[in-house]
């Protein structure tokens, strides 16, 4: 009889533990010892060693371990030497893709399926040999509405998952640029409410709404988003040009930069809700275009997931930049004149004139290589 394990618990091992325990016994190791005791069908373990040794095999054990844990990789060594042959480790750990080859190697040597995987909402994005997932599902579909499989390549999925959250994070940094057009006031939320009428309406909206009421009161300093910052460095080893992807990871290192000696909030006059509005939507276009050339297989890891909207799905993103340039323009204008910034709404203005234009200024830089 098979059996099935979580290790590392967090917001998101949590939601995976809540619904899968309403079907199948779950073993947890949880190092910090996080209370389960709402959960009635959940048995907790001090250790890696002990959760294993308590289970039948052949064992399935998803991983949610965060990198900027100091045992990270010592716990996943434990994991796959308390492993056996023919037992199955799922990789949903928030880490670097590249880190998924030396862990498959591991795994191949002792005969251990590997699978690497991201979660989002209701989707779970898997690579990995196709038998092994197909010999899976009833455990994914425990906790995940939908199944997209990348390839067989450990760390395929580790790297959608990375673009996806790089997305998600960049749509709410043009949220908060127009939160900042707004005065940061709530009087934002009326045209919020119009938004979820429109083509841009699912989770990313919701959540936005929902923190528009804790944002005055929460501290003015983002926290690095690793997957926007490891989304950055592979879109310039790749050369792909994703300038609003990087504007997220450059927005939030310009949060905790130093300020001048003497600050003033200027006011925005110019406050348009309808300019908003078609600047989100231009804004949506835009990074879609993005990530798709960094990874195409996003196109496919939409539904169900946090970033889906109909305008990723039913509209030409092309389409929508035509029909929306003036309002984003005209909203760069206003927050230029109130002093406010707007990194992500300009470099995706800026991207647009590179594309509009016959020919740009490069010719000058390519000059002095000749």
């Amino acid at each position: 009889m098979s059996s099935y394990g979580i290790v590392g618990v967090n917001p998101g091992s949590l939601k995976v533990i809540r619904d899968m325990q309403q079907f199948k016994r779950v073993h947890v190791h949880d190092k910090y010892k996080t209370s389960l005791t709402p959960f009635k069908n959940v048995e907790t373990f001090p250790t890696v060693a002990d959760m294993t040794l308590n289970m039948n095999g052949p064992r399935t054990i998803a991983t949610f371990i965060n990198p900027d844990d100091y045992e990270h990789e010592n716990t996943m060594d434990q994991i796959i030497e308390w492993c056996d042959k023919e037992d199955t480790i799922i990789n949903i750990n928030t880490e670097h893709f590249d880190s998924s080859n030396k862990h498959a190697s591991k795994c191949e040597e002792k005969g251990i399926h590997y699978l690497t995987g991201g979660l989002s909402e209701k989707l779970l994005i898997v690579d990995g040999k196709m038998e092994i997932v197909d010999a899976q599902e009833i455990f994914f579909r425990t906790f995940a509405k939908r199944l997209v499989h990348t390839d067989g390549e450990p760390g395929t999925a580790h790297l959608v998952k990375t673009v996806h959250e790089a997305m998600e994070c960049t749509m709410y940094q043009v949220y908060a640029e127009v939160f900042g057009y707004f005065n940061q006031d709530s009087s934002i939320l009326k045209m919020l409410g119009e938004a979820t009428k429109t083509d841009i309406n699912g989770p990313i909206l919701k959540t936005a709404i929902r923190k528009m009421y804790e944002a005055p009161s929460t501290e003015d300093i983002a926290q690095e988003n690793l997957w926007s910052t490891w989304c950055s460095v592979h879109a310039l080893n790749t050369g792909v040009c994703a300038p609003i992807l990087q504007s997220n990871a450059n927005a939030r290192s310009m949060s905790r930069d130093i300020k001048l000696t003497e600050t003033s909030q200027k006011f925005n006059k110019f406050v348009d809700n309808l300019v908003a509005l078609q600047t989100i939507r231009f804004m949506y276009a835009m990074i879609y275009i993005e990530a798709t050339r960094i990874c195409p297989a996003i196109k496919n890891c939409i539904e169900m997931s946090a970033i889906e909207c109909d305008l990723f799905k039913n509209e030409d993103p092309y389409d929508v930049i035509e029909q929306t340039t003036t309002y984003a323009k005209t909203f760069s204008v206003h927050c230029i004149h109130a002093n406010i910034p707007s990194p992500s709404v300009q470099a995706g203005l800026c991207e647009y004139y590179f594309w509009s234009q016959t020919k740009t200024s490069m010719n000058f830089i390519a000059s002095l290589r000749v």
